[in-house]
């Protein structure tokens, strides 16, 4: 198991183990700080983490901000990759495995794995769906040496008036953990829940 890099975090799940965790919820509720946080944890001990950077939601002003004085020397440890389609996502997740294999990475991150499926989808259904599946089971392989985090967006179901995650039934057969994060605001309360389930 590694750190969350959340004091919080760690104590409420135990942390990133050797599987494929999902993190997944409404945009601006955390997914991409949490993780960050799990990858300065890493960085800190001098080990290398992989984030491919889906939605182009890595800001180094951010990771400043979390990493603190010394965040440039962490960046040098941090393989950040950034994709345009899904295609050549799937095809940047299957060259890891010889990299991750002969490196010192402690840690993979995709952020986020459904932003391109999600429009795949609609139009090429069958095609999104097997591209997914082929990009789990590369990450399945993967999370058998490292943890593997993914993130993952939520849309709404109108027949059961709930937001539910992109490809849930697809991902929940390659995950072990599965974090859904939610940001609720009115005039009397701003707080964040998170709901947890996992099979280990």
């Amino acid at each position: 198991m590694i750190n969350t890099g959340s004091k919080d975090f760690d104590e409420f799940f135990g942390g990133y183990g050797n599987h494929i965790t999902v993190i997944y919820g409404k945009a601006s509720t955390g997914k991409t700080t949490c993780c960050i946080l799990a990858s300065i944890e890493q960085l800190k001990q001098n080990k290398k983490v992989i984030y491919l950077d889906a939605e182009n939601s890595f800001s180094v002003d951010r990771f400043q901000q979390l990493a603190k004085k010394d965040y440039k020397k962490y960046l040098e440890n941090l393989f950040l990759i950034k994709v345009k389609d899904f295609k050549t996502q799937g095809n940047k997740i299957k060259e890891l495995i010889p990299l991750i294999e002969k490196g010192n990475f402690s840690l993979l991150i995709i952020d986020t794995i459904g932003i391109y499926y999600r429009s795949l989808v609609k139009s090429k259904k069958e095609l999104a769906n097997n591209m997914m599946i082929s990009q789990l089971r590369t990450l399945k392989e993967i999370s058998n040496k490292i943890p593997v985090i993914i993130t993952n967006q939520v849309y709404k179901n109108i027949d059961e008036d709930k937001d539910m995650m992109l490809a849930e039934n697809i991902i929940n057969n390659f995950t072990s953990c599965v974090i859904e994060l939610e940001h609720k605001k009115d005039r009397k309360i701003n707080s964040r829940k998170i709901t947890l389930n996992t099979d280990e």
